[in-house]
């Protein structure tokens, strides 16, 4: 190896070829193509080879020129490489740009050019390749030209028509959307049936047309309706019986929009068919339009005429402005008794519920605002559906009601027990003022023969007193309602709710058990002190608490839902 250095350098002969020597090491290292050191040229140029000197700097800058083409073709080689990273095949997880001596490298730019893949280099890329592949494969076998994304929808109606398969509504639209046109000759075949079932000539279409009128009828094979621009497609080619398929089909659809269903016939030469295209279309109908309507008994059609001011007036009972007269009057004109029902319920803190105006609750609502007593039945029918509570809108209209109609029955009557009941159902309606003044006269009250009704009535004087506040004069008037009439249980347990209500939980307790003795129930005690624990708050309502768990910690265990949290 050292002669042939020296000789390739031109080192004279007569220098010694030292195996270990410092020339031969020198020119190792130029072989090896290192760059020499100052020190190494000046150690050259004390020997005297020119020649040598010259050779190596020779070789030198040609090794740079190739080093500064090598970087330049891997500079275009890596940004090759980083640009195919993007293609949707590859790994979203190789976020590193390959270097050209990786296998990936060559994985990348086999993927670009749709190129077939080893088994060991699927791991890198996206199992939807192959199916992609395959795709391709498809699109150039049956000669289909034009450029069709790849996803599965596509590959789904590929296979569809080149199996030839039945091709649907979905199928149709895709081939019309994606302009894919070259599947003619697969599709026509096919076509033929259905153009022969609805009688259409389609020899002389263009490709696009004919793929349009298959869409169009393929829609009505599946019952769906031609949209308007597919229905004058139709009388432009002059597709009779597929067009009377249209339109029936987009009467019945128009039936069921419009509720007319009750129309038994499905003929689009029906007047019918002409209205309900004219509400689709929001034009206005003629006076014999209506009259037609009218005349066919087609209720629910027709308020589709009247769906804008319906609309305004359902909008305007939502913000809580009501119902004029006059808009009731028009609501029921025009059968929109829903719009009255819906400001019924809004008025009577019940719109909740989702009741049709068939439900009892709207005949009951609309007795109520016009003043109407309600019927038993019509109470329990409330009670059952939890609607007949106190203080609801509807329990207060209800008893005041009841207390003007006992009213006006004492002045037909001169009977005083109206008067205990009108007194009741005052109290029950929140208005114990009203309650109050039928009492006023009390040496009235003292003077009545019957002793029953002398004690009922300062009770029920008592209970509006109480309601009010006026303690200290409803004590007086249980004490005289007593005196009166011994027997009743009433006072006794209004005098056991004025003790628990002015502190007296002992004499409460006592007053209570006389009124049971007398035929009260033990559940007329706990809706008073239910009243009272409602009313009550902090320190005299823990008070009320633990004095009757601590009495009869069972009897009494629902109070504990009235702890203070």
């Amino acid at each position: 190896m050292i002669d042939s250095i020296f000789e390739k350098y031109r080192i004279p002969a007569e220098l010694p070829k030292d195996p270990l020597g410092t020339l031969y090491f020198i020119l190792r290292k130029a072989e090896l193509a290192k760059n020499l050191t100052s020190n190494e040229w000046d150690w050259l140029d004390s020997q005297k080879l020119d020649d040598t000197i010259s050779l190596i700097k020779t070789q030198e800058e040609n090794r740079k020129i190739i080093e500064t083409y090598r970087v330049a073709i891997a500079e275009t080689v890596r940004n090759d490489l980083a640009s195919l990273r993007h293609n949707r095949f590859v790994r979203s997880h190789v976020l590193t740009v390959p270097t050209p001596e990786s296998e990936r490298a060559l994985v990348f730019f086999k993927v670009h050019n749709r190129e077939v893949l080893e088994e060991n280099e699927l791991a890198l890329i996206d199992k939807g390749y192959k199916l992609f592949l395959s795709f391709i494969r498809v699109k150039e076998k049956f000669g289909i030209t034009e450029d069709i994304s790849f996803d599965q929808n596509s590959v789904k109606r590929l296979n569809k028509i080149t199996l030839e398969q039945s091709l649907s509504v979905i199928d149709y639209l895709w081939i019309v959307q994606n302009r894919v046109f070259s599947v003619f000759h697969y599709v026509e075949p096919r076509a033929k049936s259905l153009f022969s079932r609805y009688q259409c000539n389609a020899s002389e279409l263009a490709v696009e047309d004919f793929f349009q009128l298959c869409l169009i009828l393929q829609k009505l094979e599946e019952g769906s309706v031609p949209a308007e621009i597919e229905q004058e497609f139709l009388v432009k080619y002059q597709c009779i019986s597929a067009l009377e398929s249209a339109q029936r089909l987009e009467f019945i659809a128009l039936k069921k929009q419009f509720r007319a269903t009750q129309f038994a016939s499905d003929d689009p030469s029906q007047h019918l068919f002409k209205v309900l295209r004219k509400l689709r279309d929001e034009k206005p109908l003629t006076e014999p339009d209506i009259n037609y309507l009218k005349k066919r008994k087609l209720i629910e059609t027709l308020k589709f005429i009247y769906k804008p001011k319906a609309d305004a007036l359902t909008s305007k009972v939502k913000q809580g402005h009501g119902l004029t007269d006059d808009d009731i009057v028009w609501c029921k004109e025009h059968n929109f008794e829903e719009i009255i029902f819906l400001s019924l319920k809004i008025d009577y803190q019940v719109r909740q519920r989702n009741d049709s105006i068939e439900s009892p609750l709207y005949s009951i609502l609309v007795k109520l605002n016009a003043s109407q007593r309600l019927s038993g039945q019509e109470v329990a029918w409330l009670e059952t559906e939890e609607l007949f509570r106190p203080n609801t809108q509807i329990f207060v209209t209800y008893h005041r009601l009841e207390a003007l109609h006992a009213e006006a029955e004492f002045k037909r009557t001169k009977g005083f027990w109206n008067i205990v009941n009108a007194s009741a159902d005052w109290r029950k309606a929140n208005q114990p003022e009203s309650a109050l003044k039928l009492t006023n006269n009390q040496q009235q009250l003292r003077s009545l023969k019957e002793a029953k009704l002398r004690s009922a009535l300062f009770t029920t004087r008592g209970g509006a007193l109480r309601d009010l506040d006026r303690l200290s004069e409803a004590e007086q008037c249980a004490l005289e309602a007593i005196n009166h009439y011994p027997n009743s249980h009433n006072p006794y347990t209004l005098m056991g709710a004025l003790c628990y209500d002015t502190g007296r939980y002992g004499e409460g307790d006592e007053w209570f058990e006389k009124a049971i003795e007398r035929g009260a129930k033990p559940n007329d005690q706990d809706s008073e002190i239910k009243r009272i624990l409602q009313k009550k708050k902090g320190k005299e309502r823990q008070e009320i608490i633990q004095h009757l768990l601590a009495k009869d910690h069972r009897r009494f265990a629902w109070v504990k839902r009235y702890a203070q949290k």
